[in-house]
């Protein structure tokens, strides 16, 4: 795995020859040992000493060496999130590749038309800036405004490739009705006719899988955990509403109310292989104030015990 450190022209992954590679041409060692993307190999050729090897300019042609360590200087990004508002964020987790923060309800990832302030773009380019930092918006996944849980940032253009796809979630949800046992909803989701971004599900749409467990039942509601295989956009919303159990509070696919005032869907654990140390990284997020209340108006006053229970041994990967 390689090593990494930070330097002002940006960062430096550093990547040892290991024996079996001695020989291998750079870019095959680089694509296929190291997992650097096609992009970013042509774009260092344009950096100077952008990929070098003992403190040497090398070619991507060029053959590799056992002991020897190959650098690559990723220059700094071109463009950069701007601040805005408060670099307030619960963070989770932070080093020189990524930045996993807890996103509160009502905070949206993008800034869309009418509505640019309140996003976690704006909140973490202004985290970063307090921090010495600036660079571009890399979030791995998003989560719909009102949804509450874990984000992931990259920092650069190789823990972002790296990550793509590779990020398991966990979610907690609060559905209306009682549902007892789990299951499984491997129906495809498209846009609903005449909607721009509501999804249903039908024919010609994006496969998407939902895994479902019943944690806790009361007063007519279910608090459910949640494991997704694919990240269609309100993929859990979509599905709960068409088996008839769409989640409290949500007004879209639902009849909202619940005294809630958004839907009750929190990501509350997620588990990675980090881009470079390679090491398991497991982290969990709370349950947000108002889950936690309509929880207790459901007669369910301690959740964290099922939760425990839902969720797999987070220190080790699966």
């Amino acid at each position: 795995m390689p090593d990494c450190t930070k330097e002002c022209s940006g960062t430096v992954l550093r990547f040892p020859v290991p024996a079996e590679c001695d020989g291998m041409r750079l870019k095959t060692f680089l694509r296929g040992r190291c997992g650097v993307s096609y992009r970013l190999v042509v774009r260092l050729k344009h950096v100077p000493m952008g990929m070098t090897m003992g403190g040497r300019l090398i070619r991507t042609i060029d053959p590799v060496h056992a002991g020897q360590v190959v650098e690559l200087r990723l220059p700094p990004d071109t463009k950069t999130a701007q601040p805005m508002g408060s670099g307030d964020l619960r963070v989770l987790f932070e080093d020189a590749h990524l930045l996993i923060v807890d996103k509160p309800a009502g905070m949206a990832v993008h800034p869309s038309a009418g509505r640019e302030d309140n996003t976690l773009l704006g909140a973490a380019a202004a985290y970063r800036k307090e921090h010495g930092e600036e660079g571009a918006f890399r979030p791995v996944g998003r989560l719909d405004r009102d949804t509450s849980g874990i984000m992931v940032l990259a920092k650069h253009t190789h823990a972002a490739h790296l990550l793509n796809g590779q990020i398991k979630k966990w979610y907690l949800a609060i559905c209306l009705g009682e549902l007892q046992g789990d299951g499984t909803i491997d129906l495809p989701l498209r846009i609903k006719e005449g909607h721009s971004i509501q999804r249903e599900v039908g024919e010609g749409g994006q496969n998407a899988v939902t895994h479902w467990e019943s944690l806790a039942v009361g007063r007519g509601k279910t608090l459910l955990g949640v494991r997704i295989e694919t990240g269609r956009t309100h993929q859990i919303r979509a599905h709960m509403a068409h088996i008839g159990h769409p989640l409290a509070g949500d007004t879209m696919y639902g009849p909202g109310g619940d005294g809630i005032g958004r839907h009750a869907l929190h990501c509350g654990a997620v588990g990675l292989i980090h881009p470079v140390s390679g090491q398991w990284i497991h982290l969990t997020a709370p349950l947000p104030d108002d889950m936690r209340r309509l929880l207790e108006q459901m007669g369910i006053h301690h959740p964290d015990e099922q939760w425990r229970n839902f969720i797999p041994n987070l220190s080790q990967k699966e």
